[in-house]
């Protein structure tokens, strides 16, 4: 899309009939959304960690 100045892209069905439209708007809150959760997730991955290691000690 940025390649091609595309902001917009028409979103069809399997017959051609459109169904919606995606915009690059859309994109970037779904990709800030993931990149959230997947911060948040390493965030409680790495407390996890720490308290086994430091139970190793």
């Amino acid at each position: 899309m940025r390649a091609k100045g595309v902001r917009r892209m028409p979103v069809v069905d399997a017959q051609g009939a459109l169904i919606g439209i995606l915009s690059s708007d859309d994109l970037l809150e779904l990709l800030a959304d993931e990149l959230g959760q997947l911060a948040r997730i390493i965030g409680k991955e790495r407390e996890r960690e720490q308290k086994v290691r430091g139970d190793l000690d």
